[in-house]
């Protein structure tokens, strides 16, 4: 049956429509109504890639103008027919005007930008739908998603990329969800992995081209890494998934790009070979009807830049990857789907059932702190976004910064080991160019280019007693120029349940090489400039500051 039925101009509402060189938009007769349509088509189109709102459209729908009999054509135009994600038959609506005239005619578009022009309306709604040639439209022929093949019991596909990752992201971040909704969270190799589990359901989610087999269930079981899927996969962990206490793991490549058009292909384990179509039936378009999202959602829309910081060497580790990876699988009943994670030493482990979550990777606090440091060449300069006329000195902003983390103890009673990394670095502004200025007379006369920064003089306490500490101030050179490397800070701690860390010392920070901003502007400019910025922090390691629960 065709999903979209044309019948003729006096359709089967017998409604009559006039011929279309008799149509008026607001009492004007219509310059290209089929150029108007197909543009508004092509938007409608292009606006559906971006939002999961509708689950299958056919080829043949299109937007078309609604008709007051005889001739007059409304402000809006119905789009559709298309499966809405709850299962129903739809239409969507927009609103258009008039945009130029020639000739007396007049030329129709969309009066709002398509992202928020569109709005699903039930398609009785849709008044009296005509094509650009006259043919009256029918509301009344349901839309009807393609069978979908089944899913090979033991085989995982990896899902492609969604506009709705973020949204399901912020979802699975969210610390109010108990495990029984599926939520589980797991300290893995200084990081930590939050996992869902859902039970897969294609009428809501259009990644789903899958059916289950009789006797087992979908499930879709999400992997999201505080730090992104491809800082994880640095780790040299080995990740499997098990659908199901029958099945054998299949390890899953965390770095691997998904699918962007919903084929699987690339995530499927030899450990697992599928028996079904090597295309998951993605390319079915049961009569016509096809993905809303068929032309493919861009993973570079997905991917987020994350970084973090060595906290061996101090070097921040800078990658780029999805923010989540998912994967559906066919779970018999009575049975769970399983996600491990790791590194030959320690194991993280969680499944659908209720409350099944272990890890045995050591507990990690994330320390971190920021201190801004405003540079003025006079003490009357503090409240002033500009030197002050007159004044000679250095000019300018520095931050101090130390972002590191706190290990618990691998064996009961050992200590913590704090491990924090400094650096210092600079920002530019409208009134102090580079890293920092020299100021001569209230006006910038040099910027120097070279920085390098030095920790001294740390005192370090735990719950007010003094606790030792060392300083590595070899570290390897910032790539930045802006930023300098001031030395790591280690220290073992007490292993006390819970400590407030105090912190305070001085970052020794050297400026050198100056640059003079205009060589015909006489200036004496130091060739070095050495501040001393004071450090005075305070850290609570607590269950606030620990990546994953303390307990099991």
């Amino acid at each position: 049956m065709a999903l979209l039925l044309v019948v003729g101009a006096l359709g089967l509402t017998g409604c009559e429509v006039a011929e279309p060189d008799q149509w008026r938009f607001d009492g004007d007769p219509l310059l290209q109504a089929d150029e108007d349509l197909a543009s508004i088509t092509d938007a409608w189109r292009e606006h559906l890639q971006a939002t999961d709102r509708l689950r299958i459209v056919p080829e043949s729908a299109a937007c078309y103008f609604t008709i007051e009999a005889p001739r007059t054509v409304t402000d809006q135009v119905a789009c559709g027919p298309a499966l809405a994600a709850d299962g129903r038959t739809v239409f969507e609506r927009a609103r258009i005007g008039s945009f130029y005239e020639r000739d007396g005619k007049v030329a129709l578009g969309l009066i709002e930008a398509p992202q928020k022009a569109f709005t699903p309306i039930p398609r009785d709604e849709a008044g009296t739908p005509v094509a650009a040639d006259g043919t009256l439209i029918a509301t009344d022929e349901d839309v009807t998603p393609p069978a979908l093949p089944e899913l090979a019991m033991g085989r995982v596909e990896r899902l492609p990329s969604s506009p709705t990752d973020l949204v399901l992201m912020g979802t699975i971040m969210d610390d109010t969800l108990a495990q029984d909704e599926g939520r589980r969270q797991l300290p893995v190799s200084e990081s930590t992995v939050v996992a869902s589990f859902a039970v897969a359901d294609s009428a809501h989610d259009s990644a789903i081209r899958w059916a289950a087999p009789a006797g087992t269930h979908l499930v879709v079981v999400s992997v999201m890494p505080y730090l992104g899927v491809a800082a994880l996969a640095q780790k040299d962990l080995t990740v499997t998934i098990r659908p199901g206490a029958s099945a054998e793991p299949v390890v899953v490549d965390l770095a691997a790009p998904p699918p962007d058009d919903g084929t699987g292909a690339a995530s499927s384990s030899d450990a697992a070979p599928s028996t079904g179509p090597s295309d998951g039936g993605a390319s079915s378009d049961g009569g016509g009807a096809s993905d809303a999202r068929r032309a493919g959602t861009d993973p570079g829309d997905l991917l987020l830049t994350m970084s973090e910081v060595d906290p061996a060497t101090g070097e921040v580790i800078a990658v780029s990857g999805p923010v989540l990876a998912r994967y559906v699988m066919a779970v018999p009943g009575g049975e769970h789907a399983r996600l491990e994670l790791t590194d030959g030493v320690h194991r993280a482990s969680a499944s659908s059932e209720p409350g099944d979550a272990t890890s045995d990777f050591p507990r990690v606090h994330q320390v971190m702190s920021y201190g801004a440091h405003d540079l003025f060449p006079d003490s009357t300069a503090a409240d002033s976004s500009a030197p002050n006329p007159g004044a000679t000195g250095a000019s300018g902003s520095l931050t101090v910064s130390a972002s590191g983390t706190v290990h618990e103890p691998e064996t009961e009673g050992g200590p913590r080991a704090l491990s924090l990394p400094f650096e210092v670095f600079s920002s530019e502004t409208s009134v102090y160019p580079g890293l920092v200025s020299w100021i001569d007379g209230g006006t910038p006369t040099a910027v120097y280019t070279s920085i390098d920064a030095e920790l001294t003089d740390v005192e370090l306490t735990v719950d007010q007693q003094p606790v030792a500490a060392a300083i590595d101030a070899h570290q390897t050179p910032s790539q930045d120029p802006s930023t300098a490397r001031a030395g790591l800070l280690t220290a073992e701690l007490p292993s006390a349940t819970d400590g407030i860390i105090e912190l305070t010392g001085t970052v020794r920070v050297t400026l050198s090489a100056p640059h003079q901003i205009d060589p015909a502007v006489a200036t004496t400019v130091p060739p070095t400039t050495v501040l001393e910025l004071p450090v005075t922090e305070t850290f609570l390691v607590d269950e606030s500051t620990t990546e994953g629960p303390r307990a099991w």
